[in-house]
C-alpha cells in the first residue's frame, strides 16, 4: 500500500508502510501561497494521509514529526528539516530587520489559521483607521493570511526559531492571543516591546489558564468585567504588580452575531430536522471519551440530524481515538463529523449546541442567543489553585443561566432533553441576552475599541480607556 508524504513547494518522497524511500527526492514548483508572498520565504505545507483509506480527513503530520514514522529515512528528514530551518531564518533575519526600522511597529503572533480569526477584525480596523503597519508572525507554514499580505501587512512564518526571535524583537507593540508568555516556549521581548493579551475565550481565566499564565503580559484587553475581577483579585492573592486592563470585548462574537442576524432563516420555526452539534472541549475526559456514539443515535432516533465537531487539539493528541470516532459516526444516518475548526456554519446552522467545558458555548449561546446542552464530565482544570480567588468561574456560574446540564448517570435522556430544549429556546432568549450584556464589553465595536487603542498606543504614548 502506497502512502503520500507531499511538500508541494520543494519535494515529493513515496513512502510504502515499511517507511522505505521508493523514488528520489524531487524538485517541484514554489507552492501558490509563497509565490504571492514577498516577505515570509518559499514556505510551504507537508501532508501526509496516515490512512489513505479512512473516511474522514486528519491533520498532518508536521515535518519535525516525520522521525518518529517507522522505518523513515532519518536523513532524508534532516534535509527537509533543515531546509525548513534556512528558510524560517531568512524570514527571521527580514522580521527582524522590518520592525527594527519602524518605531511605530505593531507585531500579532498567531500559532496558525485557528487563531487567526479572534485577530482579524482588528487587523483589518487598524489597517482602515491608521496607516501602521503590521507585521504577522505565524507559526503555520501555509497560513491562509499569507494570501492577503501587502506593503502594510507584512507576514513572516517563524516556528523553529520562535524561541529565540521573540526575545529580540525591537517592537513598539506585540499583541498575541496565547497566554503563557515568558512560562513556555516563547519568551517576553527584553529589548523594550510592549506585550498586550487579547483572549481566545469569553470566559474566567482563573480555572482554564494556567497559575501565571498572564503575569508577563503588560496590558490586557478583557472581554468583560468577570476577567478584570479576576484579574485583579490576581494580582491581590499573589502581589503582583497591577497590569494595565483595557475594556476590549471579544471580536469575534461581533462578527458571529451580525454573520447570524444576516441569515434568512434565523426567524420562525426550525425547518426540516432539527440539526445538533457537539462541540465538546480537548481535556481527556470529553463527551466523545463518554459514549457519546449512544447519544448519538439516541438523537438520530429522535428525528435529529447530528453534527460531530472535535477540537482540533483532542485530533492532533489523540488521532487514532479520532479515526475510530470517525468511522463510527459515518456508521450513523444523519450525522457526520466535521473537522473543520475554522468554518463557523455549523455553528450557525445548530438548533442546539452540546458540549462540556468548551468556550464554544459562550460563543454559540451569545452570537445564536439559543440554549446550550451541558454534559457534565469533569471540569478542565489547568490551574488547582483557581479557588483561592473566591470568585465562581464563568465556565461553573453562567451554566444554568445559558441551558441545562446533564450528568454522566443520565446519558440515555439526552435526547429527551435536547427536544424539550428545542420546544423551549424561545424562554432562553431573554436571558441569553441579558447574560451576553453582563459579561462582554462594547458588544459591536469590539474590534474598533482594541484597534483605536492600539493605534493610540504605537503612534504615541499610549492611552484609551483602561480601568
Amino acid at each position: 500500500m502506497i502512502a503520500f508524504i507531499e511538500v508541494p513547494h520543494r519535494y515529493t518522497f513515496r513512502v510504502n508502510r515499511l517507511g522505505n524511500i521508493a523514488n528520489r527526492v524531487v524538485f517541484q514548483e514554489l507552492h501558490p501561497i509563497a509565490q504571492r508572498t514577498r516577505h515570509c520565504g518559499r514556505e510551504g505545507r507537508l501532508k501526509m494521509p496516515l490512512n489513505p483509506t479512512s473516511q474522514a480527513s486528519f491533520p498532518l503530520t508536521p515535518p519535525s514529526s516525520l522521525d518518529k514514522i517507522q522505518g523513515l529515512d532519518r536523513g532524508k528528514v534532516g534535509v527537509l528539516v533543515g531546509l525548513q530551518l534556512i528558510r524560517e531564518l531568512g524570514s527571521f533575519r527580514r522580521c527582524m530587520r522590518a520592525v527594527r526600522q519602524d518605531p511605530r511597529s505593531l507585531v500579532f503572533y498567531s500559532e496558525g489559521a485557528t487563531y487567526s480569526r479572534y485577530v482579524e477584525d482588528v487587523i483589518d480596523q487598524v489597517l482602515h483607521r491608521s496607516d501602521l503597519k503590521i507585521y504577522y508572525l505565524t507559526s503555520q507554514r501555509d497560513d491562509p493570511v499569507f494570501a492577503g499580505a501587502d506593503e502594510r501587512f507584512i507576514v513572516f512564518h517563524i516556528d523553529a526559531w520562535l524561541t529565540w526571535v521573540m526575545p529580540f524583537i525591537r517592537a513598539r507593540a506585540i499583541v498575541m492571543t496565547m497566554p503563557d508568555l515568558g512560562n513556555l516556549h516563547i519568551k517576553k521581548s527584553t529589548v523594550g516591546a510592549h506585550h498586550f493579551y487579547l483572549f481566545h475565550g469569553i470566559g474566567s481565566m482563573q480555572m482554564v489558564l494556567r497559575k501565571g499564565a498572564l503575569d508577563s503580559f503588560d496590558s490586557i484587553f478583557c472581554v468583560g468585567e468577570h476577567q478584570i475581577q479576576e484579574i485583579r483579585k490576581t494580582e491581590e492573592v499573589y502581589g503582583l504588580a497591577k497590569k494595565t486592563l483595557i475594556e476590549g470585548g471579544y471580536p469575534l462574537l461581533d462578527r458571529m452575531y451580525a454573520h447570524f442576524l444576516s441569515r434568512p432563516e434565523v426567524e420562525g420555526d426550525v425547518v426540516g430536522p432539527p440539526m445538533c452539534l457537539i462541540a465538546p472541549s480537548w481535556n481527556p475526559k470529553n463527551i466523545l471519551e463518554c459514549g457519546v456514539v449512544g447519544m448519538i443515535e439516541g438523537l438520530v432516533k429522535e428525528g435529529w440530524r447530528v453534527v460531530v465537531r472535535p477540537h482540533p487539539e483532542w485530533i492532533r493528541h489523540s488521532p487514532d481515538k479520532a479515526r475510530g470516532l470517525a468511522d463510527q459516526v459515518e456508521s450513523v444516518d444523519a450525522a457526520e463529523m466535521e473537522i473543520d475548526a475554522v468554518s463557523n456554519d455549523s455553528l450557525y446552522e445548530a438548533d442546539l449546541l452540546m458540549t462540556d467545558w468548551s468556550s464554544i458555548a459562550f460563543e454559540y449561546a451569545f452570537a445564536t442567543e439559543r440554549p446550550v446542552l451541558y454534559i457534565d464530565t469533569p471540569p478542565k482544570i489547568n490551574n488547582p489553585e483557581y479557588e483561592k480567588l473566591g470568585i465562581p468561574p464563568t465556565e461553573i456560574a453562567l451554566r444554568v443561566e445559558l441551558g441545562l446540564i446533564v450528568g454522566l448517570d443520565g446519558l440515555e435522556r439526552v435526547p429527551e432533553i435536547a427536544s424539550n430544549l428545542l420546544e423551549c429556546r424561545a424562554q432562553f432568549q431573554e436571558r441569553i441576552r441579558t447574560c451576553r450584556d453582563r459579561h462582554v464589553f462594547n458588544l459591536g465595536r469590539s474590534a474598533e475599541a482594541i484597534a483605536d487603542h492600539l493605534i493610540e498606543f504605537c503612534s504615541a504614548a499610549g492611552g484609551g480607556r483602561t480601568v
